[in-house]
């Protein structure tokens, strides 16, 4: 960037009182500011003797306070990326969802066949017979999805819950002062 236009944008910026600066600062709005003009915000607000505050991250990816500390932490992991691990656990705790949504999907779909099966081959006629056979076979449907919700959602939800623990434990063995 050529020196004239970071000297035009610091005469503009300069002419900002104190608490305009500070908020465009902390503000920390990279699609209408410049990083130069961060930087000259910087400079200027040194000139005058302000403490400068700690800018707002952009938390598009809807992360915690502690998870954005993890991963903008100035001593990161060697052996596995900070932010993979943390999407990787967002994605766990859809798919737990997700698996509940398939189980009632696998289920009514198990139900419609079943109705179908049946009256193929008992026919129509028989729908009081039906609602007999439905109401022992009802069961086995609600076990069927109690099943998906046992061996998909909780693994996947104490998987998600285990990374967590572990990011978290790593994170805060690193800080322990010897």
């Amino acid at each position: 960037m050529s020196g004239e236009l970071r000297e035009q944008i610091y005469k503009t910026l300069n002419l900002k009182n104190t608490d305009e600066l500070l908020e465009i600062w902390e503000t920390n709005d990279r699609e209408e500011w410049s990083d130069t003009a961060f930087e000259v915000i910087e400079e200027i607000l040194q000139g005058r003797g302000v403490e400068i505050p700690e800018q707002q991250v952009d938390n598009s990816e809807g992360f915690t306070k502690q998870e954005l500390k993890i991963i903008d932490d100035d001593n990161p992991p060697e052996f596995y990326d900070s932010f993979e691990v943390l999407q990787l656990i967002k994605w766990l705790k859809w798919a737990s969802i997700a698996s509940i949504v398939i189980a009632l999907a696998f289920g009514l779909f198990a139900w419609i066949v079943t109705r179908s099966i049946f009256l193929q081959i008992y026919g129509a006629e028989s729908w009081s017979m039906f609602n007999v056979f439905s109401s022992t076979c009802f069961p086995l449907i609600i076990m069927t999805i109690g099943f998906y919700v046992v061996f998909l959602y909780l693994p996947l939800k104490a998987l998600a819950r285990i990374l967590e623990i572990l990011m978290e434990m790593e994170f805060n063995s690193r800080k322990a002062k010897l």
